[in-house]
């Protein structure tokens, strides 16, 4: 029913000189393009993390299934947003309506050319335009529901709950609700699915 291959980073020149740590690698596909997104820094903990050819949002482009990668690219290239955001740690993707959209500590980014080219979304996913100041590490998958939109899961550190920011005018605007779950379960980036009328998340427990 399924083949699963792995597939290589980019490695040698395509990395920036000593930023060997990639954080943890997210993926998506729109169209025949393959795109991950991924850390580009010294390394996770200990020591200087950062050098001047550091970023926590590179992305890559494959056309042939993975077989080839084109350089990578810094999303802020495309610039950056002139406010807090509410996201801390990690990087998704998203595809709605054949554009896919790359959120970010940098900002909210969206592509209607299988990512050759990127625009920022200003203001989208900002402390100021959800009225919550809280980050933690958001889970790498945005995903689409039928009521609420674009919906990006993001984990409560040592606490019961999970944040929840939708958009349904396809990234413009975005709300946050929180939602309580057991006291025994503390997730820390949750990845979701959306299927049968509900959305299904799977956490590690990070006080556990």
């Amino acid at each position: 029913i399924l083949t699963v291959k792995p597939v290589a980073l980019p490695v040698g020149p395509h990395l920036k000189g000593k930023n060997l740590h990639l954080g943890w690698p997210v993926g998506i596909k729109i169209g025949k393009t393959l795109l991950c997104g991924y850390h580009q820094t010294l390394r996770h903990h200990g020591g200087t993390r950062r050098d001047s050819s550091s970023s926590d949002a590179v992305i890559v482009r494959s056309t042939d299934g993975g077989k080839t990668w084109s350089d990578p690219i810094d999303i802020r290239t495309f610039g950056t947003s002139k406010k807090p955001m509410v996201l801390n740690f990690g990087n998704c993707f998203g595809v709605l309506n054949n554009k896919v959209f790359f959120a970010t500590k940098y900002g909210l980014y969206c592509s209607d050319d299988e990512g050759k080219t990127w625009k920022l979304i200003p203001d989208a996913l900002t402390q100021e335009q959800t009225g919550h100041k809280y980050t933690d590490n958001f889970g790498p998958r945005m995903i689409v529901h039928r009521d609420r939109g674009l919906v990006i899961p993001v984990g409560v550190e040592r606490s019961p709950h999970i944040d929840m920011y939708s958009s349904k005018d396809e990234g413009l605007t975005w709300k946050h609700e929180r939602v309580k779950l057991s006291d025994e379960i503390h997730p820390l980036e949750p990845t979701a699915i959306y299927h049968d009328g509900h959305l299904i998340f799977l956490s590690r427990n990070h006080t556990l």
